[in-house]
């Protein structure tokens, strides 16, 4: 059974914090560019990839329009 890949798994992965990845994903900190590369290796090793619908409901947002 393969593993579940999501943020968490990519910040065990990088040896980072949740925060650190998101932080780089989202290239909302300072961060330097050694911890970049790592989470960057991360997802490219894990094939990270954003949910969309995961993230409108932990933002709140809804990138949808009611008809």
């Amino acid at each position: 059974m393969e593993h579940s890949v999501n943020i968490k798994y990519v910040a065990e992965r990088a040896k980072v914090s949740i925060s650190t990845v998101s932080r780089v994903l989202n290239n909302s900190a300072n961060v330097s560019d050694a911890l970049k590369e790592r989470v960057y290796r991360a997802v490219e090793e894990t094939k990270f990839r954003v949910n969309p619908i995961a993230s409108s409901l932990k933002s709140a947002r809804r990138n949808q329009v009611a008809i």
